[in-house]
């Protein structure tokens, strides 16, 4: 599931995440987002930093599905507001294909752990 609450930003990100995702979920809001988490069987989360509010509503129930931060900031009180909420990646606008696909490999492990 992609969330992205900034429509001007969305274009270039929901591309790339499209290209290296088959069944990509995409929401532009977030009371959708979260009433789709509820119901749907999510592998991995990728949002905004304008999301805490869901990262936190779905850490409370879950601590399992790997969650990555996509920003624009470099603001260290944001970033450990998130490390708090054992988010499983955070990546700077523009987006390093490097940085993607460690944070993707990370995701993947945890993954391949939480189903043994």
């Amino acid at each position: 599931m992609y969330i992205e609450s900034d429509k001007s930003l969305n274009f270039n990100s929901k591309e790339l995440f499209e290209a290296l995702f088959k069944n990509l979920k995409y929401i532009n809001n977030l009371e959708e987002a979260k009433e789709y988490y509820e119901k749907k069987n999510t592998d991995i989360v990728i949002m905004d930093d304008k999301s805490i509010k869901l990262v936190e509503h779905i850490r409370k129930q879950d601590l399992n599905t790997p969650i990555i931060i996509v920003s624009d900031t470099k603001d260290v009180d944001t970033l450990f507001s998130f490390i708090n909420l054992q988010i499983n990646g955070y990546l700077l606008n523009p987006i390093n294909l490097d940085d993607l696909s460690y944070c993707f490999n990370n995701c993947i492990k945890k993954i391949e752990v939480n189903e043994m």
